[in-house]
């Protein structure tokens, strides 16, 4: 490296690769000019080009530990999904056959990239809660946080299901990840 170029770091090369328009101008053009960050960057490529999906939530807390720079949302919002009438028939079918069909809620709460998922099974003294991710991973450490009341439940993991001894009006749910 010559004098007059500035320190470059492995955060910066990550960056560089992974969020161009977070590196200042200066030190995009050293790592542009210096050939002896081409197999690092070619590595970080290849990482990248080879990350087809969304990074699981554990590997961002990971990547966060390692590169206090790499930030991410650390909460997302699942919203209610109203099921096409053709599902609810089906639905209102079956829980006609059930003694307890006016008691039981079950609602279905889904983040707008479609990662998380989340049932929700009422009756009249608990809530079942189930926490789904798309790759399956465990989730650990986070907070539910319940609307319309606000409600905070914090959870070890996903691996079984929240239950809450009381029955609870849920319109939506915002997951809270604890680095």
């Amino acid at each position: 490296m010559k004098e007059n170029q500035m320190k470059i770091e492995e955060v910066d090369l990550f960056t560089y690769v992974f969020f161009p328009n977070n590196i200042p101008a200066e030190k995009h053009i050293t790592i542009e000019n210096e050939r002896s960050y081409i197999e690092i960057i070619d590595f970080y490529k290849e990482l990248k080009n080879n990350t087809v999906s969304e990074l699981s939530h554990g590997i961002k807390i990971k990547l966060s530990q390692k590169i206090p720079e790499y930030t991410f949302f650390n909460s997302v919002k699942l919203k209610k999904i109203t099921l096409p009438d053709n599902i609810i028939s089906e639905i209102d079918k079956l829980a006609a056959k059930s003694p307890l069909n006016s008691k039981i809620s079950n609602n279905t709460f889904i983040d707008e990239s479609n990662f998380y998922f989340i049932k929700v099974y009422a009756e009249p003294n608990f809530t079942k809660i189930y926490i789904f991710s798309e790759t399956s991973d465990t989730v650990n450490n986070f907070e539910l946080k319940i609307s319309p009341s606000n409600e905070i439940i914090r959870c070890v993991d996903n691996s079984n299901p929240i239950i809450l001894n009381k029955n609870i009006e849920i319109d939506s749910i915002e997951l809270i990840f604890s680095k």
